[in-house]
């Protein structure tokens, strides 16, 4: 008899899911660097690409016919692939001073680590941030005492998020073969896609998400018919995109992880909305 499956890896997403309530750095960056170019944003509009690998998401926003529409106004002609280039170049020192300023961690991240090493779970992290921002972020949440067991990030000219790349990397790197052993939490549609494209569970986290887009103070600060409202809300778009499951913070990971091992223990092989 075929021995059962067991939670080998939790894959958890860096900005809004662990560090930076609200997943502040990589919007203040991209809306510096808009402004830089005289083009102003709203900060929905730097946030709706959230997830995705920077120079992708750089690519977004300019693809917004709003944003597209003020490029041309301010140059004269429609944006460029020499235009996207220049963006990144001068987006990558905004992003590290962003990130210096944007990397506590979020409420139960360090809990939600202890228990899964208590369970001997392995963990990892993917970002849609470049190799210098990946490790700064790493090095900082290090220093709170916040350590992975390993992180992937996306290299330049290969594939990114919200493709399997990333979190199939951190598979082989622990010789994790079976995909439905294999958690992703993160906080945008985009980590959901990542996790489905991976084969993995994929469970969307609230509290500190870009989706709702508030600090820790402003979050705790709602009166709690606001606070379920838009945790709710935010939650309906995490499982209109996928998510086997939602919840509102780390805190809710040792439920999500016994859902799983349940599953697991039934022979399921391939993940589904948790109940």
């Amino acid at each position: 008899m075929a021995e059962k499956a067991t939670l080998r890896l939790v894959v958890f997403d860096w900005a809004g899911t662990t560090v930076d309530h609200g997943c502040f750095a990589p919007v203040a960056a991209f809306m510096k660097l808009f402004e830089s170019r005289g083009v102003a944003v709203a900060i929905e509009q730097a946030r709706a690409p959230m997830g995705l690998e920077k120079r992708a998401h750089i690519k977004e926003m300019l693809n917004d016919p709003a944003i597209g529409a003020a490029w041309t106004k301010r140059f004269g002609r429609a944006w460029s692939e020499s235009d996207l280039d220049a963006l990144y170049h001068a987006f990558v020192p905004l992003q590290l001073e962003a990130i210096d300023a944007h990397c506590e961690l979020i409420p139960g991240a360090l809990e939600a680590l202890q228990f899964l090493r208590s369970r001997n779970i392995k963990t990892g992290g993917t970002t849609g941030y470049f190799e210098e921002a990946a490790q700064r972020v790493e090095t900082l949440a290090a220093g709170q005492g916040f350590r992975l067991d390993a992180n992937a990030w996306t290299q330049p000219g290969q594939p990114g998020r919200p493709g399997p790349a990333l979190v199939r990397s951190l598979m082989q790197r622990f010789d994790v073969g079976r995909s439905e052993t294999v958690l992703k939490i993160g906080d945008t549609v985009h980590d959901v896609a990542e996790g489905l494209s991976a084969g993995a569970w994929s469970v969307a986290v609230l509290r500190g998400s870009s989706a709702l887009g508030l600090d820790a103070q402003a979050f705790d600060a709602l009166p709690e018919p606001l606070r379920r409202e838009k945790l709710q809300k935010a939650g309906a778009t995490m499982l209109d995109a996928g998510a086997h499951a939602v919840i509102d913070s780390l805190a809710g990971v040792p439920v999500v992880v016994a859902g799983i091992e349940r599953e697991l223990a039934r022979g399921v092989v391939k993940p589904q909305r948790l109940s």
